[in-house]
Formats: C-alpha cells, structure tokens, sequence
C-alpha cells in the first residue's frame, strides 16, 4: 500500500523531507520582489517541486496601512507576473495564497463557520 501515512512510517523519511523546505519572510512587497529576483536560481539548483506563497494579500495590506498603496500597485503586479513566468521556465507548480480580511462592523461581512 502506497499511502501517504504508509510512506511516512519510513524511518527518517519525513524529517529529511521537512530538512528541504525553505522558509523566506520577508518584512515587506520590496522585500519579497527581491528574493523573488534570487529565488529563480535557488529554484533550479536545488531541483524543487513546488513554490507556495503564503499571503500575498499580506504585503499589500501592511503597505495599504502605510499609506503607500500608490507604490503598491505595480510591484505587487510585477510579483505575480513573474511568479508567473517562474512556473512556466521552470515547470513548478506555484500556489499563492490570498489572505481573507474583514475591516468592517457590519455583521453582512462576518460568516460564522460553524
């Protein structure tokens, strides 16, 4: 049986995956667009299978809370254009995330998930 659980009860298996995953956080969208500029080459070295971005929607509100939103726009678009073109060149899977904010009282906006 070829089950994940079944697969992961390989001794040392899920450590030496967990050893390959690589953490960035960056502090800010200038931030993120360059490691996103490196990340290309890491990319290819390192024969990686999958890229998640996890939230884009994070970056532009901490620059919106700023006041910078001008800025924003398009490097925030410039991202993902080349978020883009890094899955075509490179044939790996890219997943971005968007994170869900309300900033409104108003009950319409809220939805109990229970």
């Amino acid at each position: 049986q070829k089950s994940f659980p079944q697969i992961f009860r390989q001794e040392g298996l899920a450590q030496k995956m967990a050893g390959r995953i690589l953490v960035m956080r960056p502090a800010s969208l200038s931030d993120f667009t360059k490691s996103l500029e490196q990340m290309k080459v890491t990319l290819l070295q390192n024969d990686v299978k999958l890229l998640i971005v996890d939230s884009v929607a994070a970056f532009m509100s901490s620059e919106n809370e700023r006041g910078t939103t001008g800025f924003t726009q398009h490097p925030l678009r410039w991202a993902l254009s080349f978020l883009k073109s890094i899955a075509e060149l490179t044939r790996i899977p890219v997943v971005v995330s968007n994170q869900v904010r309300s900033q409104s009282n108003d009950d319409g906006y809220h939805y109990s998930f229970e």
